[in-house]
C-alpha cells in the first residue's frame, strides 16, 4: 500500500512474468455489468474500450479473422445481452471445438498476462458467453451456410 499525501490511498501490486517484473496499479471495476438492449448499429462504451454491433444479410458478410471480430448468427442471440467482466467458473465452447473449456484455461493457453486479465470481458446471451471479448467466440454461435442474419461485434480499444 502507498499513501501519497494525506487524502489519496493508491495500492500496487508486483507480478511476475516469465523472466519480467511488472508494477501496476490495482484496477477497480466502476460498473460490473452493461446490458445491450438492441440488436442494431449500437456502439457501447466501457472504460477501455468500446463494443460496436451491426446487423448484415449472410450473402453480404466479409469476415475479418482479427480476433477484434466477432460473428455470430443472430437468431441464436437472446436479448438483452450482457456485456461484463469474466468470473473464475465462466466457460464457452471454444470456436471450432465441440467440448466447453473454462474461460481461465483459455486466457492462460493465449498467455495472456495476469495483469491484463481483469481487463477482460465477455459477451453473454442467456447465462452463456457469446465471446470473449478479443479473444475467442463460441462455437454454439457461429455463423453457418443456413444463417440469414448475422450479427457482427467488434471491439475498439481505447
Amino acid at each position: 500500500q502507498v499513501f501519497v499525501g494525506s487524502e489519496i490511498n493508491l495500492l500496487f501490486r508486483i507480478i511476475k512474468h516469465q523472466q519480467f517484473l511488472i508494477v501496476t496499479a490495482i484496477k477497480t471495476i466502476a460498473s460490473s455489468w452493461i446490458e445491450l438492449e438492441s440488436d442494431g448499429v449500437t456502439e457501447t462504451r466501457a472504460e477501455n474500450f468500446t463494443l460496436v454491433q451491426k446487423r448484415l444479410r449472410n450473402n453480404d458478410l466479409q469476415i475479418k479473422t482479427n480476433s477484434d471480430y466477432c460473428y455470430v448468427d443472430a437468431d441464436k442471440l437472446h436479448y438483452p445481452l450482457t456485456l461484463r467482466p469474466w468470473k473464475p467458473g465462466d466457460y464457452l465452447y471454444p470456436f471450432g471445438m465441440e467440448k466447453k473449456k473454462k474461460v481461465a484455461r483459455l486466457l492462460i493457453d493465449a498467455k495472456i498476462p495476469i495483469h491484463e486479465k481483469e481487463d477482460i470481458w465477455v459477451l453473454v446471451s442467456k447465462e452463456r458467453i457469446v465471446w470473449v471479448l478479443g479473444v475467442r467466440n463460441d462455437n454454439r454461435f457461429k455463423v453457418t451456410k443456413a444463417t440469414k442474419e448475422v450479427i457482427q461485434f467488434s471491439l475498439k480499444r481505447h
